[in-house]
């Protein structure tokens, strides 16, 4: 992890409150160490550790680690430190699954499409041939939800030019709606639009897509922070393509998403759409 996630009832601990300030620095060190090894805050064989290893890898001294505090203990050779953030550690590790698994899919698309002549040509010649005309003219199948009404009745989705008969291509703004934030939707709808027509996986969108959200709602604000792309720049830069982890890391890290944030000139403060 990039990052120490604590509650503040932690600082309010009688651990925490009880504790020299000397020892509230060790357990700093303690268990920054242990986020950066993701070791769910135990440090196995650390009885073993010379003083010296202790200053150059955890920023403490034996005689610190070594001396009885309730923000820390000894469990035969291995020290555990308290308070450590488990609960967030197995959150990362559920996210970076769920980007390893949007790569493959990305991969797997690339794949089926290179085995199809790879992506149509912007000016098909006039008789196209074999694979070419296949993925020119064949229809791009991608499964979307249906809305259900409270009583239980399915609804088809809606499309933003009216009712979409079958087989005529997916849902475009059910693949939009996927992105929570709506700023510039109907921009969006043409961005995605015409980058499916240019070979854009559908369902590599849709995981993608999906992907970036869950990642979304784990920063401070949600959909509502103010550094997350609007709708209409997340489709026309292709970043359901991005790296969930990305975005976690730039911004909980006070930096921008991915990409160079430009302020246009204004002054500090001022809040900015990127």
């Amino acid at each position: 992890m990039n990052w120490i996630n604590l509650n503040v009832t932690v600082l309010d601990s009688e651990e925490f409150l009880g504790a020299e300030p000397t020892e509230r620095g060790t357990w700093l060190c303690l268990l920054r160490y242990c986020c950066g090894q993701e070791n769910g805050g135990r440090i196995e064989g650390a009885k073993a550790w010379k003083d010296r290893k202790w200053q150059q890898v955890v920023r403490v001294t034996l005689k610190e680690v070594m001396a009885l505090c309730d923000l820390w203990k000894w469990d035969g050779d291995d020290i555990i430190v308290g308070f450590y953030p488990e609960d967030k550690e197995a959150e990362i590790k559920h996210l970076r699954s769920i980007g390893k698994q949007t790569s493959d899919a990305k991969k797997a698309a690339a794949k089926a499409n290179g085995s199809k002549g790879g992506r149509p040509t912007k000016n098909p010649t006039e008789n196209p041939t074999g694979t070419q005309q296949e993925t020119q003219t064949k229809p791009i199948e991608v499964e979307v939800e249906v809305e259900v009404e409270r009583k239980g009745k399915e609804v088809p989705p809606k499309s933003p030019k009216g009712d979409q008969r079958e087989g005529s291509g997916p849902d475009l703004l059910n693949l939009v709606s996927l992105y929570p934030r709506r700023e510039g939707q109907a921009q969006a709808i043409v961005n995605l639009k015409r980058h499916l027509d240019a070979g854009a996986d559908p369902g590599a969108v849709a995981a993608g897509t999906r992907a970036i959200a869950a990642a979304i709602q784990q920063l401070p604000g949600g959909a509502l922070n103010s550094r997350v792309l609007s709708a209409e720049r997340f489709f026309r830069e292709r970043r359901w393509e991005d790296d969930p982890m990305t975005w976690l890391r730039n911004i909980n890290g006070n930096g921008a998403p991915p990409g160079d944030l430009d302020l246009g000139g204004r002054e500090e403060g001022t809040t900015t759409e990127i």
